[in-house]
């Protein structure tokens, strides 16, 4: 069964757009340990964690707060104090066009850009009265945090879920992304394995989901558990963590709506045979 991937994602907005204040619940924090992530070796390694947390709603008419409106709520955390890191951060939370901005303008960017996205009336919303347009009411929620860090690498967890006034239900999902830490650069999937990896890799994939639902054939795992692990395929959505990848199969991929999240934990005992001299993930290995 094959189904549609619908991963969720922000829509792209107009790049040159008039600045203007948004009334706005805005903190912002700062904890000089990242609690809950460690190196490879399970010990805390100490850095600097920020946080810029803004929620508001937003309306297509800010003064009179009338027409269609969105509610908003971002938890930005990041790592502060380089520069580099820091635009890094910001582009994997908000998107490229945000890559080159500071977390404080970027968020700000972020929230003005998307309340116009999802405040704008089209040809649908013509022949509607305003009591109508008052009731066009979206959400969009978005946070991310450092789910693991080590000497080598920052692995960052971002999850979004949004809804548009008028649709049938809202949408969600994570996305993973790996920080090469000594270059200070986003990591693939090809960084990680030899050529032709993804027949293999697929495999071991399968492989683990009959083992964590305790099935043995795929087409059992459809029955009981609504799964299509024949359609599945590397997704490049793994985190790194101490022990293995860890990949995320989203709303849509490998099954309807309503499975929800799937998540496959690979030991990296698994991934040696297909890893790729000198990969990162070596590092990882038991010895």
């Amino acid at each position: 069964m094959n189904y549609r991937i619908a991963l969720v994602s922000t829509l792209f907005v107009l790049a040159s757009l008039t600045f203007f204040a948004l009334p706005s619940c805005s903190s912002h924090s700062s904890d000089s340990t990242a609690s809950g992530v460690g190196d490879s070796t399970g010990t805390a390694t100490l850095a600097s964690l920020d946080s810029i947390v803004v929620e508001g709603t937003y309306y297509e008419d800010q003064n009179k707060k009338s027409g269609p409106s969105l509610h908003a709520s971002i938890v930005f955390r990041y790592l502060a104090g380089d520069s580099t890191l820091e635009h890094l951060f910001s582009r994997i939370a908000f998107g490229d066009q945000y890559a080159s901005l500071s977390p404080r303008a970027a968020v700000d960017a972020y929230i003005r850009d998307m309340s116009i996205e999802y405040t704008i009336q089209d040809e649908s919303t013509e022949e509607m009265s305003q009591e109508d347009l008052n009731e066009l009411k979206s959400d969009l929620q978005l946070s991310t945090k450092v789910g693991y860090i080590d000497s080598l690498v920052i692995s960052v967890h971002k999850d979004l879920a949004e809804y548009y006034a008028g649709a049938v239900h809202g949408n969600y999902g994570t996305g993973f992304y790996n920080i090469d830490r000594r270059t200070k650069t986003l990591l693939r999937e090809s960084d990680y394995f030899v050529e032709d990896y993804a027949a293999q890799l697929t495999k071991i994939l399968q492989r683990r989901l009959l083992i964590s639902y305790k099935v043995k054939t795929l087409e059992e795992l459809e029955e009981k558990e609504g799964i299509s692990a024949v359609d599945l395929t590397p997704n490049d959505n793994c985190s790194i963590g101490p022990k293995g990848l860890t990949y995320i199969y989203n709303p849509y991929e490998i099954g309807p709506y309503a499975l929800g999240q799937v998540t496959i934990f690979v030991p990296y005992e698994d991934l040696q045979p297909i890893l790729r001299p000198g990969s990162i993930l070596s590092h990882y290995l038991p010895h």
